[in-house]
């Protein structure tokens, strides 16, 4: 019993330590897209008064001619779009649910994932599902300070433009690709076993 513990322990320690490298990148990130590179003039906040303070986002669209856009290639600008919905813009309409309700979801999820990846104990799922804990968990503290989630990255062709978003999204997307890489990877091992015996 120990040894599941210490082991649980360890899952535990390696998925905080993922979630929270995360939460940090998707934070700074956008104080540093926002603040610094896409704010007109020299008067942005430090990053800890920025990220402790909750500013409302109706600042943020009245004041949004002290922010500009960065056209950094052809495909790609960085730009302030407030996100009400969920990742790439799902559900961001002008009567989007409160925020409360996508708060309450992202917990909920990021709450089973932790306990699927305490239960499964494998590298991949405790990898995968701290990625997609640590980006739920960035943008519920965008909710909660702002309203809204601040997305930055625009990738476009021409005038298709891909939804906008952030370094939370990224990771969330990452970790679903690494758990259906896995459930792949899983199922093929099992057709094949069958095969090697006969």
């Amino acid at each position: 019993m120990q040894k599941l513990d210490a082991k649980t322990g360890r899952i535990a320690l390696v998925s905080a330590l993922i979630s929270s490298g995360v939460i940090l990148v998707d934070q700074y990130s956008k104080w540093f897209v926002l603040e610094k590179l896409l704010r007109k003039g020299d008067d942005a906040p430090a990053f800890c008064a920025w990220f402790t303070t909750a500013t409302p986002l109706s600042w943020f669209v009245e004041h949004e001619d002290k922010y500009r856009t960065d056209i950094l290639a052809p495909f790609l600008n960085l730009v302030m779009v407030w996100n009400r919905g969920i990742s790439f813009g799902v559900l961001d309409v002008s009567d989007a649910p409160p925020p409360i309700l996508f708060i309450a979801l992202s917990l909920a999820i990021a709450a089973v994932l932790l306990t699927w990846m305490l239960f499964t104990r494998r590298p991949v799922i405790t990898v995968a599902a701290s990625l997609i804990v640590g980006g739920a968990v960035a943008n519920v503290i965008d909710r909660i300070r702002f309203g809204a989630v601040a997305d930055f990255i625009d990738f476009h062709i021409g005038d298709r433009h891909w939804p906008a978003f952030n370094a939370a999204d990224s990771c969330i997307v990452l970790g679903a690709a690494l758990l259906i890489a896995d459930s792949l990877l899983a199922r093929d091992s099992k057709a094949a076993a069958p095969a090697k015996q006969a």
